[in-house]
């Protein structure tokens, strides 16, 4: 979580590098994409406090999202891409 920040100068502007015109769309898209997590994380959280709020089942909570975290930073690091696209101007 201390690096979070470094999402705003990199995450956040993809969007205009990508396409200027269509980048509230694709933030819009993304960001939607990424909110399933404010849906599946209670569940899953839920499910590992079910026996007790004991020190193992938070470690395994915070593991999780640690791993979760990790694997879409690799993810980003590895496919995302900063070139302006083809599909990126409109049609006129």
């Amino acid at each position: 979580m201390a690096l979070n920040g470094f999402t705003l100068s990199g995450f956040n502007v993809t969007h205009v590098d990508l396409s200027p015109e269509f980048a509230g769309t694709l933030y819009g898209i993304s960001n939607t994409i990424a909110n399933i997590n404010g849906i599946t994380g209670p569940i899953i959280v839920g499910y590992f406090l079910e026996s007790g709020t004991t020190i193992e089942n938070w470690n395994s909570v915070f593991y999780i999202a640690s791993g979760v975290y990790v694997a879409a930073a690799m993810f980003f690091n590895v496919f995302a891409s900063a070139e302006r696209q083809n599909w990126s101007t409109k049609a006129s």
